[in-house]
């Protein structure tokens, strides 16, 4: 078998047997596709940027932007990959590029391509008024170097406004889908995996995976592939044998339960994201702060689960409501919580032959307080130097019946401030014992210092950050943000 997918406005599917490293950047350069560039290899830059299109259950194109350098070619598997040189029709450029040109959004060049790709997507998928916020978090993934964003952003918001989708792609709609459907029905095996080659298989089911690892114990298990892939472009370290478990179905849902949510461990950020936007207001603009865009669509909960990296910001609201994991062996599955399954720095209680396949995450049972922060240099795309997530079950009167305060960036392993959760318990929510509470944070954290931040500093923001918490709860403030559109930037 192989990897099959279209390719730009191609009316025939490309069959692909490259070794499973190859990237997605790798084989559109090699094919003569060269608007892609490859800046960082670790998408931070967005030079890159090209766009998946796969079919939704209504029988729509859902379009992902995505970083192709760290993108395996195993995720363009029965989906069209559309790359810049895909949008000009005849020499005619599309609204997205015109816009570019008309706003004079582009200086040296290079990082133009991915400008481009990065507005198609939300141009593609953007109905309702956009606004510059909007334009700006769509192309928060996208660095230019000569400081030209003002245009960038005017170009995203002239585009949206007078949106005419009418291009190749939208004409074309029903017969893209038609073809995507046939190719994944003739393509698909239906009782075995896809073998692209011997380095990388594609399970398309739970059995698929449980036969794989069955057959290959060593096998590292691919989803999104955000961190891992940095391994092969950046460390140049030829991974082992890979399952991608991106099309199992069951690790692509989020079910709801009596009592919790079961999140399959392939979930992406973006849908965790929006599937918990009402439930837990406060979750949603602190992963906005993870990655950009084309990562949070790619970047997966188990993946960032696994990788058992001390920044990692996924973990954290997760301890802090409770969450539990599920291990899961071809034999058996094993419940455990979250914050047990960090021993050391990149150090798990992660068996050679488990995976992680479920999060578990209980549904509160009492009024309760849940606030997440995440304090780094930039606003966007960057790692923590702190952060944290703090989670109160109240009483009626405010008496604490729960507390768990929860710290990231501060050591090898997410932490608990258990003397500060000790102190508040019984208690009542009020300042007073708020602020007894942040005064022990430096009495039990002893957290490291490093280029982001000293010890000394961590410590005042952590305990600042338990005061904010409470001050956000009791006094909420209006946050004043001056309209992008009005920053000055040389162009």
């Amino acid at each position: 078998m192989s990897i099959c997918f279209y390719l730009n406005r191609e009316q025939q599917p490309r069959q692909l047997t490259a070794a499973g490293d190859t990237t997605v950047l790798q084989y559109l350069r090699e094919n003569g596709l060269v608007g892609s560039k490859e800046g960082c290899a670790s998408g931070d830059c967005g030079a890159c940027t090209a766009v998946l299109a796969e079919v939704t259950s209504a029988g729509k194109l859902h379009y992902t932007p995505i970083n192709t350098c760290i993108a395996f070619m195993s995720a363009v598997q029965h989906k069209l990959l559309i790359s810049v040189e895909g949008l000009a029709t005849n020499g005619t450029l599309h609204p997205v590029q015109n816009a570019m040109v008309d706003a004079h959004g582009s200086q040296c060049g290079f990082c133009t391509p991915g400008f481009v790709m990065s507005l198609f997507a939300l141009y593609k998928k953007s109905p309702a008024p956009v606004t510059s916020t909007v334009v700006a978090e769509s192309i928060a993934g996208n660095l230019c170097r000569c400081t030209g964003y003002r245009p960038i952003i005017q170009a995203g918001l002239a585009l949206c406004a007078s949106k005419n989708d009418n291009d190749f792609y939208a004409v074309e709609e029903q017969t893209i889908v038609a073809r995507l459907r046939q190719l994944a029905q003739t393509d698909t095996p239906p009782t075995k995996h896809t073998q692209v080659k011997n380095d990388l298989y594609i399970a398309n089911t739970v059995n698929e995976l449980i036969d794989l690892k069955q057959q290959h114990p060593q096998a590292v298990l691919v989803a999104g592939a955000t961190d891992l892939a940095l391994q092969v472009t950046l460390n140049e370290h030829p991974l082992p044998i890979k399952i991608d478990i991106s099309r199992v179905a069951e690790y692509r849902t989020i079910v709801e339960h009596d009592d919790h949510w079961a999140i399959g461990a392939a979930v992406t950020v973006a849908e965790w994201m929006e599937y918990f936007a009402d439930i837990f207001p406060n979750l949603s603009p602190y992963l906005h702060r993870f990655g950009s865009v084309p990562i949070r669509q790619r970047a997966t909960l188990g993946g960032n689960i696994a990788n058992a990296s001390p920044i990692a910001d996924c973990p954290l609201p997760l301890i802090a409501l409770g969450g539990e994991i599920i291990l899961s062996t071809a034999e058996q599955e094993r419940r455990l919580l979250l914050e047990e399954f960090y021993l050391n720095y990149k150090e798990t209680v992660l068996a050679a032959d488990e995976w992680i396949s479920t999060i578990i995450l209980p549904k509160p049972t009492a009024p309760f307080i849940f606030k997440t922060f995440k304090v780094s240099k930039r606003i966007e795309d960057d790692i923590s130097t702190v952060a944290a997530a703090f989670y109160w079950q109240l009483k009626d009167d405010k008496t604490i019946l729960q507390t768990r305060l929860v710290y990231g960036g501060m050591a090898a392993t997410p932490i608990r401030a258990r003397r500060a959760e000790q102190h508040l318990s019984k208690q009542t929510f009020n300042e007073s014992n708020i602020e007894a509470a942040a005064a022990t944070i430096a009495q039990e954290l002893t957290p490291i210092s490093d280029a982001r931040g000293s010890c000394h500093y961590r410590l005042q923001v952590a305990a600042a950050l338990l005061r904010r918490a409470y001050l956000e709860t009791t006094q909420p403030l209006a946050r004043i943000e001056a309209p992008i559109e009005e920053h000055s930037h040389a162009n």
